[in-house]
């Protein structure tokens, strides 16, 4: 089912049921406002020599040093990418590379933004460039930075993107590993104490660390991928990693205290099929420490290849209630569940798939354009991008839950994919027309609105944010420039967060009205304090100011042209809101002649069916609709509608571009015209057919046809030969008649998108006329976006000059669904004509076997074959598949002839634990198969005494081997607890709110360590923890008004008590 667009006022909404008209409606529209003006505050230059590759965009297995440039694999700007700047204090730190391509040096910029001083740190090691390879470019390697506030230490971690095989780099050491930091206070030390010697040097001198302090795991640490910091109320640092595959990975981290990293700890199992899941699976999103708890949200991609599915699926979130992230992890409903996590639907939120309509194998494309976010007071915010490709629609989706609601909403929205937050409110925060714009909505709704748009200054193309105490800091490059160094800049922006704000329910942004009626204008205001009044204007001429609620005004425009009307809240403070701003427009009832509800470059989602309705002066007698200069139909009276159910150049739009235009004529036969474009969604590269749908495989391909999106993006091309009149827009050199591609020249490459019917083996057939003599590796073909490569450096058959012949050129293996294929050409002197997909079977078949199903599977032609998805037996585990001669068979076993392998299983066993709260806890780890860690820890007062159950003992921590269904007990014993001598403080912190519902939060005058205690009227512990400057804590079980808490630092114990409403 196609999306039908449909505005219409207050007509009820589906959500695949839109409608454009043209007239003002009297719906509701809504402005936030909820802090006083952005504003921009510094500019600074980071450095005008940004590494970056102006060369070409080579093949993974390239090798060749291009003498002219810098080649690349992916993209050609490393800096500013990945987790690249960081503010603590009153500093903002920048990782990036020093181009150009000699150069390549690791540089670390601090800048101070008390003093405005800039110090910029160069490192010996330098960019590793792809595989090793330094002088081909591989915008993977980024360098993280953070923070630790336990001990003012810097640290930087690169990303070698799974390097861990790599065995050498420029240095001469080996590489899996970059990892450097400082020596205490080194953060925070004076502008001309930052030095490179404030690093901690490594045992090779080059200051690159192979292993952290703390952590010894080495098979772990050398295959780390996709790194990035953060910190925790209670001031340690923590790094977050990624580790396996797209399809079979997991979330790690580890925790740095000041002293040493503890870690490494997995959030969620790789290999999930041995823990009762029915799918491996990996994730793509993130871990955050946002507003007082770590969590996680991210979308999963399943190795289950028969669903609708081509890549990701679903949104996912959890968070801890423990602040080091190692236990007490929640689903979004406060449900509780054990890490790792292997079944990832119990921490399912929402599924963007449902809001598409196929529901055919791999036609759901979810792959990009995820974030999420949580407010101060506890709105979670998500934002994902779903297509339809049996469709071709594309939908961006905001997903939220107010913190006070129990489910999540989720409504089709149209800011950007990057989230930030900032008190209650959510932010977007990228770049239009090459400059900052930030969009906002109040946490727990979807109501964006940009507040501000940069005007001045440079052009960007490429940024990284972070937003700090109220700021945005953000890391820009700027736009343009040649050669291998380019220029980057820091720019700051104030958000003015404020509490006061305005809402303007009517009228709605940019609606039209006509001359003489009255607009009614009316405001909700929210505040902490009072609103004193509330001031009203018209283009800045003051129009009126209510002093109490409800603030309503009415406004009767005199004379006809734009109007913007203001609303200014004024709390008795004298604090002002920003000023909400409404723009509409006073047309002629005589002479309007407009769209409603469609301005012009509207955007509709490809394959949409367009309904339109138009408002028209009583001067005129007829109005006709003309799409792209064709008339569709001519009305006289009233409604002017136009159906798309009538009109079929109104259905299904799948053209980027129509020109919609009005053309009314009054009794004397003057002509009135009202012309808009409307657009659908341009990709960035797409398939060169007539209906813009990927080439079907099995199937033939003219070479000539492919992909749309030009040069770098869907082919690359040395010289602009072309001589023919198809396609004499795009530089591919095409014979005059249109047919062929010629004069293919040595690292030329072309892409197609494909899509294949069915998974299995295809046989390539190339026809082409080949010249050179002696004979050349000519051809590679790839995936190249998926790192996988078919045919490399295969040489063709020698065919002269006179003729051009059809060539098999090899058989493999493709996954069904969508893919982009690349020719490579290695070599000049030849040209083809089309190629050939065919699918063919394989010569052996496996036998998969199991006591109750069989399931055959062909040969793959490198020998290998594809498992299928592992199978379930009730009361136990799968556990591999074995040969008749107990070997086991898995996806690299070289099959030479039919075979038959069957399912062995492992007994599945549960493991409780039995221990008294109130003295203390058990936790375990599983260590290796069957064996496990259980670790008794007992509460202040209390100490650990003995195991009993299926275990006696009293080794603590316990390792066992487990194979059947265990319980084991923990028994605690009291002891005398020490007595602490109370130091009477001048009080030298807050508690607030108190009286409270049982949330506080703490906050030192002074920022330092510090240690709370709750104790109950009776003088029962009740909660305790550890923070840095300020936390927040919530009192459980409350079953008294009354609690007292005791602050501990360095230089005493505060005691304050604690009310509950």
């Amino acid at each position: 089912m196609k999306e039908k667009l449909l505005f219409q006022g207050f007509n009820s909404l589906t959500k695949h049921h839109l409608l454009f008209t043209s007239l003002f409606i009297f719906g509701v529209a809504i402005f936030q406002n909820t802090n006083a003006q952005v504003s921009f505050e510094l500019e600074q230059m980071v450095s005008d020599k940004i590494m970056y590759f102006d060369g070409n965009k080579v093949d993974l297995n390239h090798t060749a040093n291009n003498p002219s440039g810098y080649d690349y694999v992916y993209g050609r700007a490393l800096t500013p990418h990945g987790d690249c700047i960081k503010v603590y204090q009153n500093f903002v730190f920048m990782t990036w590379y020093r181009g150009g391509k000699e150069d390549r040096h690791v540089m670390l910029t601090r800048y101070n933004m008390t003093t405005g001083v800039s110090k910029t740190i160069e490192f010996p090691h330098q960019h590793t460039g792809y595989n090793g390879k330094w002088w081909i470019g591989e915008t993977h390697n980024t360098i993280s930075v953070g923070i630790c506030p336990k001990d003012n230490t810097v640290h930087m971690l690169y990303d070698l993107h799974r390097n861990g095989n790599i065995a050498k780099d420029n240095i001469g050491t080996e590489d899996y590993l970059r990892y450097s930091y400082t020596e205490e206070g080194a953060a925070i030390v004076p502008d001309d104490e930052f030095t490179l010697e404030r690093f901690v040097n490594s045992e090779k001198g080059n200051y690159k660390h192979l292993s952290f302090k703390g952590i010894d795991n080495i098979t772990v640490t050398k295959l780390l991928t996709y790194p990035a910091f953060f910190t925790n109320d209670e001031g340690d640092l923590f790094m977050k990693n990624r580790f396996g595959y797209s399809e079979n990975g997991r979330f790690l981290f580890a925790r740095y205290d000041g002293n040493e990293w503890h870690g490494y700890t997995d959030f969620n199992r790789s290999g999930a099929t041995n823990y009762g899941s029915e799918y491996n699976w990996g994730l793509y999103g993130d871990i955050k420490y946002v507003n007082g708890k770590i969590r996680i949200g991210f979308q999963r991609r399943s190795n289950n290849r028969t669903d609708k599915y081509q890549y990701q699926n679903g949104i996912y979130y959890a968070y801890s209630d423990d602040p080091k992230g190692l236990s007490e992890w929640k689903d979004y409903t406060g449900t509780g569940f054990s890490r790792p996590l292997a079944d990832a639907d119990l921490i399912k939120v929402s599924e963007p798939g449902d809001w598409v309509e196929t529901t055919q194998k791999d036609k759901v494309h979810i792959v990009s354009g995820f974030d999420w976010t949580v407010t101060e007071q506890g709105d979670v915010h998500f934002v994902s991008t779903v297509k339809d490709k049996e469709n071709n629609v594309t939908k961006k989706l905001h997903t939220y839950k107010k913190n006070a609601d129990s489910e999540f909403t989720t409504v089709e929205y149209t800011a950007g994919s990057e989230l930030y937050t900032s008190g209650d409110d959510v932010y977007v925060i990228g770049l239009k027309s090459g400059r900052v714009n930030i969009v906002k909505t109040k946490g727990g709704a979807s109501e964006f609105e940009t507040v501000y748009q940069h005007t001045t200054g440079p052009i960007f193309d490429k940024g990284v944010a972070n937003v700090y105490d109220g700021k945005v800091y953000y890391f820009l490059k700027e736009s343009g420039g040649t050669g291998d160094e380019r220029t980057a800049y820091l720019q700051v922006f104030d958000l003015g967060i404020s509490d006061i704000k305005v809402t303007v329910t009517s009228p709605t942004e940019n609606s039209t009205h006509l001359l003489g009626e009255t607009v009614a204008v009316n405001a909700e205001i929210t505040s902490t304090n009072e609103i004193k009044e509330v001031n009203f204007s018209v283009n800045g001429q003051a129009l009126s100011t209510i002093t109490s609620a409800p603030y309503t005004i009415d406004w009767t425009p005199d004379a006809l042209g734009e109007y913007s009307i203001e609303v200014e809240a004024v709390d008795i403070l004298d604090e002002k809101s920003s000023v909400a701003k409404v723009n509409v427009e006073v047309a002629d009832p005589k002479s309007v002649l407009i769209f409603k509800d469609l301005t012009d470059n509207t955007e509709v989602p490809t394959g949409s069916d367009l309904d339109l309705t138009a408002i028209v002066g009583t001067d005129f007698t007829e109005v006709a609709l003309m799409v792209n200069d064709v008339n569709v139909g001519t009305l006289t009276t009233a409604p002017f509608v136009w159906s798309s159910a009538s009109i079929p150049a109104l259905s299904n739009l799948t053209d980027f571009e129509y020109q919609l235009k009005l053309v009314a004529k009054n009794v004397a036969e003057e002509v009135t015209e009202k012309a808009i474009t409307v657009l659908t969604p341009k990709p960035e590269q797409w398939p060169y057919t007539e209906d813009n749908q990927p080439h079907a495989i099995p199937g033939k391909i003219e070479f000539e046809h492919y992909d749309n999106g030009g040069i770098d993006i869907a082919y690359w091309d040395k010289i602009n030969q072309n001589s023919s009149s198809f396609r004499p827009d795009e530089m591919v050199d095409i014979s005059s008649d249109g047919t062929k591609v010629r004069d293919i020249k040595t690292g030329e490459w072309l892409e197609y998108t494909i899509e294949i019917a069915e998974s299995g083996d295809y046989e390539l057939i190339v026809n082409h006329q080949s010249r050179r003599v002696p004979d050349v590796e000519q051809l590679t073909v790839s995936f190249f976006d998926e790192d996988i490569t078919f045919i490399s450096n295969k040489v063709l058959t020698h065919t002269g000059s006179s003729s051009f012949i059809s060539e098999n050129i090899g058989t493999f293996y493709m996954e069904a669904g969508v893919h982009v294929l690349r020719f490579s050409f290695l070599e000049f002197g030849w040209d083809v004509d089309f190629f050939e997909l065919n699918k063919v079977e394989s010569e052996f078949e496996v036998t998969f076997k199991t006591e109750e199903n069989t399931i055959v599977k062909s040969v793959k032609d490198d020998g290998t074959c594809d498992l299928p998805t592992p199978p379930t037996k009730e009361g136990y585990y799968f556990k591999e598949w074995v040969t008749a001669t107990g070997e086991v068979f898995d996806e690299t076993t070289i099959v030479t002839e039919n075979m038959e392998v069957v399912a062995t299983w492992t007994k599945k066993f549960t493991i409780t634990t039995q221990f008294d709260e109130d003295q203390g806890e058990v936790t375990y780890t599983e260590n290796d198969a069957f064996e496990y860690t259980f670790t008794a820890t007992a509460k202040e007062g209390f100490e650990f005494e003995a195991w009993s159950g299926d275990y006696e003992g009293t080794e603590n921590p316990l390792t066992i081997t487990i194979d059947d269904d265990f319980n084991l007990q923990a028994t605690f014993k009291a002891v005398n607890a020490p007595v602490t001598s109370i130091n009477n403080l001048q009080s030298s912190s807050k508690v607030y709110p108190n009286p409270s519902n049982g949330l506080f939060k703490i906050e030192l005058l002074t920022a330092q360590n510090a240690e709370y205690k709750v104790y109950s009227m009776t003088g029962r512990l009740v909660s305790q923890g550890h923070f840095y400057h300020k936390t927040s804590l919530e009192i459980p079980n409350k079953t008294n008004n009354i609690y007292f808490l005791e602050i501990i630092t360095s230089s005493g114990v505060e005691t304050k008590k604690l009310l509950i409403k």
